[in-house]
């Protein structure tokens, strides 16, 4: 830190003046760095650098259990970008979909370490709107929504929420197939019921029971791109919810030949993992907001359907399960409260879709064209930067956070308005008794001309005060009536402070009553005694 004239003459020295020549040998000299500060800043540097370096080649190598163990060490070594972030995210959810039960080894990967990778990037603020959604900033938190207001709140009809009551295109597409062979036989005039059917009946159990239904699906998503459409809309209902509400994502499955692998009986499949919800099935000890949250992310696809297209083909299975796990929690919900949490969880679902729809036509572009598991979730965190701010979102957390900070902000006044008051009352209760003390062992010191018996019994007139005088007052022979009427004074002055503490001090001023009457009465005593001698 330098004056402003130690500034100019430093100018001056650097200016080439005869002067700076001769100075500036003497005065300005260049600081050494410790050679020990240099070492150490050379490791750090180095440090990181291999950190980083090891951190790619494994990234590159695929070898994901070794670049969750460099992140964990290496915390603050290694710098994470979307590049770096959208390769480790694909590689974990793939390596978490190619686990097996059975052939499980020390080197395989765990959802702990599918959940660590997702929160470190968050903390990173790389998935900034991971997690972003909790049940306490839900748009609608009233669990008991009657028809008539899901319809209000959504624009939707109810039936589009249900499931199932569409047509069947499977039914569709054999009956389709079945004219075509008839067809096909009268053509050539052969019988199809005894050729053509039969094949075709053998070929769809070998598609069904061999290959999962994958040859059939192929062949339908070809000919009715729509139900392919349908299929990805759907899915990417369930992905957004699952990322917005702090579910780890391993992988969306949308290639029939993959579905078979990882999914039995669907037709599309995101894989999610919820590690409160599972924890809380395998104790039995399962919160209520596990239960919401879980219960959203669900019916995410058939909110989807039902917004784009005003019904719901896809979401049946998804409708079963819920039924399926609410009947098997214990307690078990009952058929009307599994309807109201199936409704409530459908009506989230469609309100928070709504909220974030540019997030989600990006995941769905994101899907349609193969992208990877990263980059469809960098598609959705780029596509809410973009959303007009405030978000219904945001203002829902600010308005929450803004009650919650008022609530606390209440209670502490109130508990110190207490804490105050209670300090004001015992000050004021122990003033009080202090200055009634103070005054009557003034007056009785009077009384006793000064004269303080601590060992004189009550027999001899003593008389006991809360403990604060001993035993006092002793026979005078020269009292007089200016001593009574200056204790009769003193009476009035404390009777009188009686009105102001009456409802706090009502006892205390009872029991210093009694002793003024007591003391009184001694005076009397004392005062006959002193006219009769």
């Amino acid at each position: 830190k330098m004056k402003c004239s130690d500034f100019i003459f430093v100018l001056f020295l650097s200016c080439g003046s005869p002067l700076s020549k001769s100075l500036k040998s003497s005065l300005i000299k260049p600081k050494q760095i410790n050679p020990f500060f240099r070492c150490g800043i050379t490791t750090a540097l180095r440090s990181k650098f291999d950190a980083e370096t090891e951190f790619d080649s494994k990234l590159e190598t695929k070898d994901v259990k070794r670049c969750i163990s460099i992140l964990r060490k290496n915390r603050n070594q290694i710098e994470m970008d979307e590049n770096r972030a959208e390769k480790l995210i694909s590689q974990v959810g793939e390596a978490i979909l190619e686990l097996s039960e059975n052939s499980k080894t020390s080197n395989d990967l765990e959802e702990d370490d599918l959940s660590y990778v997702y929160n470190e990037l968050k903390y990173r603020n790389i998935l900034k709107s991971y997690l972003s959604v909790d049940m306490d900033v839900i748009p609608y938190k009233n669990k008991y929504v009657s028809q008539e207001k899901l319809e209000e709140l959504t624009a939707l009809n109810i039936e589009a929420l249900s499931p199932g009551k569409s047509n069947n295109i499977f039914a569709y597409a054999g009956a389709f197939l079945f004219l075509i062979e008839i067809s096909i036989g009268q053509y050539f005039q052969i019988d199809p019921l005894t050729t053509l059917v039969p094949g075709t009946f053998l070929l769809f159990a070998v598609d069904k029971f061999v290959f999962g239904g994958a040859i059939s699906e192929t062949i339908l998503r070809f000919f009715n791109p729509t139900y392919k459409a349908k299929i990805v809309r759907h899915e990417a209902g369930h992905f957004l919810l699952a990322y917005l509400l702090g579910c780890p994502i391993s992988g969306c499955i949308l290639d029939p030949w993959k579905v078979r692998k990882y999914i039995k009986g669907g037709q599309g499949g995101t894989i999610f993992a919820d590690p409160i919800f599972s924890k809380g099935l395998m104790s039995g000890n399962i919160t209520k907001s596990s239960v919401d949250r879980f219960s959203v992310v669900l019916m995410g696809g058939i909110a989807a359907e039902a917004i784009l297209y005003e019904k719901s083909e896809g979401g049946a299975s998804d409708e079963s399960y819920l039924i399926e796990l609410l009947s098997s929690l214990q307690p078990p919900f009952s058929y009307s409260m599994i309807k109201i949490q199936a409704r409530w969880a459908a009506l989230q679902a469609v309100l928070l879709l709504k909220e974030h729809m540019p997030a989600y036509e990006a995941l769905v572009e994101g899907l349609e064209n193969g992208e990877s598991l990263g980059s469809c979730i960098l598609s959705i965190e780029r596509a809410i930067e973009k959303l007009p701010q405030p978000t219904p979102l945001q203002m829902r957390k600010d308005e929450f956070y803004r009650e919650r900070v008022d609530g606390e902000e209440k209670l502490i006044t109130s508990q110190a308005e207490n804490l105050r008051k209670s300090i004001e009352e015992s000050l004021m209760k122990r003033d009080f008794e202090s200055a009634v003390n103070a005054k009557l062992k003034e007056q009785l010191e009077k009384l006793g001309k000064g004269k303080v018996l601590d060992e004189v019994g009550a027999d001899e007139g003593g008389v006991w005060l809360n403990g604060g005088l001993r035993n006092v007052i002793g026979k005078s022979s020269s009292m007089s009536d200016e001593l009574k009427e200056e204790f009769n004074e003193f009476k009035r002055m404390v009777v009188g402070s009686e009105d102001g503490a009456k409802e706090k001090f009502s006892n205390e001023i009872g029991i210093i009553n009694e002793r003024l009457k007591t003391i009184e009465n001694d005076l009397e005593r004392i005062l006959s005694e002193q006219k009769v001698g």
